[in-house]
């Protein structure tokens, strides 16, 4: 299609700022995960010197938004390529952070088994993790059969993102440390490609794998969506919404919209019915929290905002 009159500069425009912003990924892709300098990215991408430097300088404006799909949303592979198709489909639009919690039923039989065999916090810890780890694996794997590039963050690497103290079982993130790593580490690669991180685990600054207690991929993706400054977590469930009579199978209407605010007494148990209650300290401004079902088409379609 040709573009005449006044629509040619919008036009030009926008597709100007599109090859602007791919390149920039992709100079800063190379220099994060090759380590490569501006020469060598100039000599890559087959560009000058000075266009590999405003490349790596330019700034990503699109919006930051943590994802985080509940175990029962990534329980069955259509499931899981649904949640891979809105992430794809969000990443056009947004810089995407998804947390993921254990696959199904994972966890709960996992602490079956321990329980019978008498493991200690330390053994549980280790233990446990392993399930948001192998879902984050298989989410990774179905957004690179989607075609979206990403990275899977894993403890006890140098980049881990979610630092805690050495209480297994319930261990309470060290807020600083944490904000510092996501900030060094995974700010700059959302800028080209998305970041996956099992939620409920954390690590000592040992390296040791440590727990967040139960529901706590909650509080990681609050946790991150605070050190990263997002503008929203969207959390995915097999729950539609956030009810005003505390029951939780009311449905919404497709793209209905309530908001409660989370400092209101009465909404406490309402919120605290399906959000870990210790992941609502990390919930500031300016993020928001939204609760969508796992059947929405889109990551902003309806469901209940929660407030700070």
């Amino acid at each position: 299609m040709e573009y005449k009159g006044v629509w040619k500069p919008l036009a030009e425009g926008v597709l100007k700022r599109v090859l602007d912003e791919s390149l920039s990924r992709e100079a800063k892709r190379l220099r994060i995960e090759e380590h490569l300098n501006v020469r060598d990215i100039a000599e890559r991408l087959g560009v000058s010197r000075m266009s590999a430097w405003r490349a790596l300088n330019h700034s990503d404006e699109r919006p930051l938004v943590v994802v985080k799909f509940g175990g029962k949303s990534l329980s069955k592979p259509d499931l899981v390529m649904k949640a891979a198709w809105l992430v794809k489909k969000a990443f056009c639009t947004h810089r995407v952070a998804v947390v993921v919690s254990a696959m199904g039923d994972y966890t709960n039989q996992t602490i079956s088994l321990l329980k019978e065999i008498a493991a200690n916090d330390r053994e549980w810890d280790h233990i446990l993790s392993f399930g948001e780890r192998s879902s984050a694996a298989v989410f990774s794997l179905a957004l690179q059969k989607s075609g979206v590039p990403c990275r899977v963050f894993e403890p006890p690497s140098p980049e881990w993102p979610v630092i805690s103290d050495d209480s297994f079982g319930n261990a309470e993130p060290i807020l600083e440390e944490c904000r510092w790593r996501a900030n060094g580490f995974m700010k700059p690669l959302l800028e080209s490609r998305v970041a996956i991180v099992p939620g409920f685990i954390a690590a000592t600054k040992k390296g040791r794998i440590t727990t967040l207690g139960r529901g706590g991929s909650d509080l990681t993706a609050l946790l991150l969506a605070n050190c990263l400054g997002a503008s929203e977590v969207v959390k995915v469930t097999d729950v539609p919404a956030i009810n005003f009579n505390g029951r939780r199978a009311q449905r919404l209407k497709a793209g209905e919209l309530r908001t409660i605010c989370s400092n209101q007494e009465k909404n406490y148990e309402r919120i605290n019915s399906i959000l870990q209650e210790r992941a609502l300290a990390y919930l500031q401004p300016p993020t928001i929290l939204r609760v969508i079902s796992h059947e929405s088409s889109s990551l902003n379609a309806g469901g209940t905002v929660v407030e700070p």
